[in-house]
């Protein structure tokens, strides 16, 4: 797969575009491609045709007499326009799936990164190299572009409001009283006021609303968690995180344990790293530094993060604190949701969101952790996050 990792102005086009509730897909435009009028349609790209039911390239035969031509639109002068898309199948190397957009040229270049996105039972597809969405948007000019993107259908999140009320009354009646000590004590002691009881649920905390409690100030590199979730053992070859323990783990302060960020960026310490296998639809966490490291130890299935991911963080408020020696005095919250399975994986594959391993000796089933960079959080979800302010 074709990747890079997106610069400022395509990042923020791209969390500009997710705001208005587009799921969306990266396609990297090389100089090869353009030159030869042939891109790839990467799993992630067929993933999104397949699932919004433009096209599924499973069911297209191969050769050029089974080329399909469909309507599209391409974003060009900040205006949608009519244009054709091809989608085959060649007879050489196995079939594998491509597409071209007319009149291509005229509005990419080499090296270019674009968003495919669903449109109006078509697709669209606009240059987040080039596009000045994020930054009109920020400024309040209404563009033809964003005029057509504000068309999102607004949901009803009356219980988001409801729950907001009740925050801020905890926070007028002064710090909420600590429940508990260590890193999740906030969490308990917001839900705890909330009137909600403590339990291991992967279900959403209030009323199909997830919470997520955090200090005030974040450690250095801290992230936000998304979920837990063990690897799909009966792909993996470790069968348990006792064994990943016993075979990754270290000592220190005389534990046995394995506390450890992976990334897809590079190899930690340890030699562990996530490889996003796009062709299977898999995320793979290797060690280079394992004799056996053709063969990854761990194996997550894209289908079971994603039904965690949309099981959790359907509706999330992201609340924050700050401790006081009492207790914990509520600060604001942002409101997310409509989480988006296509930025999932690109986040996963551009290192904005990482795994943990918190396991040691008695608590070797603990964990992994998937959690997403805070300043990348939003680009996560399909609407604008809506912020709640408890206390200057």
């Amino acid at each position: 797969m074709q990747t890079r990792n997106l610069n400022e102005k395509e990042s923020s086009n791209l969390q500009a575009l997710s705001l208005y509730g587009f799921k969306s897909t990266l396609l990297f435009v090389t100089p090869t491609g353009l030159e030869k009028s042939i891109l790839d349609a990467t799993e992630p790209m067929r993933a999104l045709l397949r699932d919004c039911g433009f096209h599924n390239y499973s069911d297209q035969s191969q050769g050029p007499e089974n080329k399909v031509k469909k309507i599209v639109y391409r974003i060009k002068d900040d205006q949608f326009e009519e244009n054709v898309v091809s989608l085959y199948r060649p007879n050489t190397k196995k079939g594998d799936p491509r597409l071209w957009f007319y009149k291509m040229k005229d509005i990419v270049s080499p090296d270019d990164v674009c968003a495919v996105f669903p449109y109006e039972n078509s697709i669209a597809i606009i240059n987040l190299s080039t596009s000045n969405l994020a930054r009109d948007r920020s400024d309040n000019i209404q563009t033809g572009l964003i005029e057509k993107l504000t068309y999102l259908t607004r949901e009803d999140d009356s219980i988001a409001e409801e729950l907001a009320a009740k925050l801020q009354e905890l926070a007028d009646n002064g710090p909420i009283p600590k429940d508990g000590t260590g890193d999740t004590s906030i969490g308990r002691s917001i839900e705890t006021a909330l009137g909600i009881k403590i339990n291991s649920s992967p279900e959403p905390d209030y009323k199909g609303i997830e919470i997520k409690s955090s200090r005030e100030r974040y450690k250095k590199g801290g992230k936000d968690t998304l979920f837990g979730k063990v690897a799909d053992w009966d792909i993996s070859r470790l069968k348990s995180s006792r064994e990943i323990l016993n075979k990754y783990g270290y000592y220190k302060d005389e534990i046995f344990r394995l506390y450890q960020t992976v990334s897809t960026i590079k190899a930690n310490a340890q030699g562990l790293q996530l490889v996003v296998n796009w062709e299977n639809n898999l995320i793979e966490e290797h060690c280079i530094k394992d004799p056996e490291d053709e063969r990854p130890f761990c194996v997550w299935r894209f289908e079971t993060l994603h039904k965690k991911l949309l099981q959790k963080h359907n509706q999330t408020f992201w609340i924050k604190a700050e401790e006081i020696i009492d207790g914990f005095k509520l600060l604001e919250a942002t409101y997310t949701k409509n989480p988006s399975t296509h930025m999932f994986n690109n986040l996963i594959a551009d290192g904005g969101i990482t795994l943990d391993h918190l396991i040691k000796i008695g608590k070797a089933d603990k964990g992994p952790f998937f959690k997403v960079k805070p300043e990348r959080r939003n680009e996560l979800f399909l609407s604008e996050p809506k912020k709640y302010i408890f206390a200057e």
